[in-house]
């Protein structure tokens, strides 16, 4: 798009990954879905993906995951997970009202592995709230995972690196 006032062209250099990202929270809004974002909170890509979203939760790693997806299935201290997630949340969130119907997304240099594990995680706990027939009614995912970053990880754990 050219500026003529000052006769320079700008042009969105956004990794088109990123964009598929922003576009799946996007989609997760207008469906009525709290976004589940694995990423961490302070990280600028997490930071630029929330701003698409009105609801949303942010887990760092699957240790998070558990804690979120045990509260979908049984309940618990809504306080404590408020509390812990105070930084990785929307403003007002509800888990008794805004975890019953998720789509995930990730920040996109997150891990191959851990994103489809917490993935299977949050469609299981969905499984057992709300039964096999209806849990696509309740979750749902894109693929918006860098391949650069699977390269990287592949090279890596071709080294033994454990991820």
């Amino acid at each position: 798009m050219p500026n003529h006032k000052k006769n320079v062209e700008v042009v969105d250099t956004t990794c088109p990954w990123v964009s598929k990202v922003w576009n799946t929270v996007d989609t997760h809004q207008k469906k009525g879905l709290t976004s589940i974002i694995h990423g961490k909170y302070a990280h600028e890509e997490t930071v630029a993906t929330i701003s698409f979203c009105e609801d949303y939760i942010i887990v760092k790693d699957m240790k998070e995951a558990d804690m979120v997806t045990d509260y979908i299935v049984n309940g618990g201290d809504k306080e404590a997970l408020l509390k812990y997630f105070k930084n990785a949340i929307s403003e007002g969130f509800d888990p008794d009202t805004m975890l019953n119907k998720v789509g995930l997304a990730n920040q996109t240099t997150m891990y191959k592995k851990e994103t489809r594990a917490i993935g299977q995680a949050f469609q299981k706990a969905m499984m057992k709230k709300f039964g096999p027939t209806e849990v696509n009614q309740h979750y749902m995912e894109f693929d918006t995972i860098c391949d650069a970053t699977q390269v990287r990880e592949r090279f890596s754990t071709s080294f033994g690196c454990r991820m």
